[in-house]
């Protein structure tokens, strides 16, 4: 036998009597399991030491630090925070058999780690101001849908996703034209006046002097008139066209005089002005000439020019003038025979107009204007003369007879009320 032994059973032999008379000692007293100690909340802070673990807990694994998103537009989320998955508890650890009575108790070895996985950290409690480099209007949570629900119909976008829209076609000149008219149209300020001019006229027919309104005259009263203007506007500034109208005058009562002697003329006389003027002897005794019923009418038609001071919009002003033909002529029913008597000559035309335009391409306007006329033709129409003779030679006859002819023949003067179209864009 060894050294070692021998010593090793000479001290049991020797401490064998004192442990058989001393008192039995029993297991050792068994600690309360109070489970892995509890681990601090884990900031992100690379200063802060990560926990150690106790001498008696299993080592735990500590999660890794999530990564905050890089921030970007705010999103709304909602405020309820989720709850924390549950800690599924620690396995318990197996208490150490006691040794048996006679024999210490050896020592316990160590207990192996778990298996089980780790413990979660729950999330860090908001200590009312948001992490570093978080954003603070975005709430912490999974990333939420906020747009609103879209209605059936309403969706710009096709089936797959893409813009529905068609790529609009080139509008002709003709389509611009008409939006530009429609749009002058619905504002009347922007009215336009030029364009094609039609324009008929309604109103009444006057004389003046000697010849046709006196009472020593034919007493001419006024008539009717009708009338109208064809022309074109230039700028919405100047009418320029062709203008025409024929009236009516009411002689008054004329029964018993001589046709001639209403004109201040001799009848003697301008039978010899005839006479002379046509180289043989005329046949008709102007004596006989006695009136029984008379009519008088009133033509004239020409150029006419005139100005507007409005170019756009719903009101109308204008002055005119022209160079117009002018007849005036009386028949009469005598005792010798149907007899007629003209006199031919040209009309200045002075005329001042204004109205509105009720819409954009109708207006009412009104009108008066006064025809200042020089004649040099006269004209006579009877069963047994007709002829036409200036009237230097009528007008000789009656100056011998102590009147001037020519300052007695009639001037006009007009009112009228006319219904202007405009055919033009």
């Amino acid at each position: 036998m060894s050294t070692v032994r021998i010593g090793a059973l000479a001290l049991a032999w020797a401490f064998a009597p004192a442990m058989a008379t001393a008192a039995p000692v029993g297991p050792p007293p068994k600690l309360p399991d109070v489970g892995p100690p509890p681990t601090l909340p884990d900031f992100g802070s690379p200063n802060t030491p990560p926990p150690s673990p106790g001498p008696s807990s299993p080592p735990t694994t500590a999660a890794p630090t999530p990564v905050k998103p890089a921030p970007g537009p705010p999103v709304m989320r909602p405020t309820v925070r989720p709850a924390p998955a549950p800690t599924p508890p620690a396995p318990p650890v197996a208490a150490p058999e006691p040794p048996a009575e006679s024999v210490p108790p050896p020592a316990a070895p160590a207990s192996p780690p778990p298996t089980s996985s780790p413990v979660p950290t729950p999330p860090p409690v908001s200590s009312g101001s948001p992490p570093a480099g978080a954003d603070p209007l975005q709430p912490e949570g999974p990333p939420q849908d906020t747009r609103a629900p879209m209605i059936e119909g309403a969706d710009p976008t096709g089936s797959d996703g893409k813009k529905a829209d068609k790529p609009a076609e080139p509008k002709s000149q003709e389509e611009i034209e008409e939006e530009a008219a429609r749009a002058r149209r619905k504002q009347p300020k922007k009215w336009r006046h030029a364009g094609l001019i039609l324009e008929p006229r309604f109103g009444t027919l006057g004389c003046t002097r000697q010849y046709c309104a006196s009472s020593g005259g034919h007493h001419e009263r006024p008539g009717a008139l009708l009338g109208g203007f064809v022309g074109g506007n230039l700028l919405g500034l100047i009418d320029l066209g062709i203008e025409a109208q024929w009236g009516t005058l009411r002689p008054g009562d004329l029964e018993g005089k001589n046709a001639v002697t209403l004109y201040g003329i001799d009848p003697a006389r301008l039978e010899q002005a005839l006479s002379e003027r046509l180289g043989t002897e005329v046949d008709v005794d102007f004596n006989q000439l006695i009136v029984n019923s008379a009519k008088a009418r009133a033509v004239s038609a020409g150029p006419a020019l005139r100005i507007h001071f409005l170019r756009k919009g719903r009101g109308l002003a204008y002055i005119g003038t022209g160079i117009h033909y002018q007849l005036w002529r009386n028949r009469y029913e005598t005792a010798g025979g149907p007899t007629r008597m003209d006199f031919h000559g040209f009309v200045a035309p002075f005329r001042v107009g204004g109205g509105a335009f009720v819409h954009p391409n109708i207006a009412i306007t009104g009108e008066f204007a006064y025809h200042y006329a020089f004649y040099v033709i006269t004209g006579v129409s009877h069963p047994e003369l007709s002829g036409v003779a200036p009237l230097t030679i009528i007008e000789g006859a009656a100056l011998d007879a102590g009147t001037n002819l020519r300052k007695g023949l009639p001037h006009f003067w007009s009112f009228s009320v006319s219904v202007r179209f405009r055919l033009g864009l």
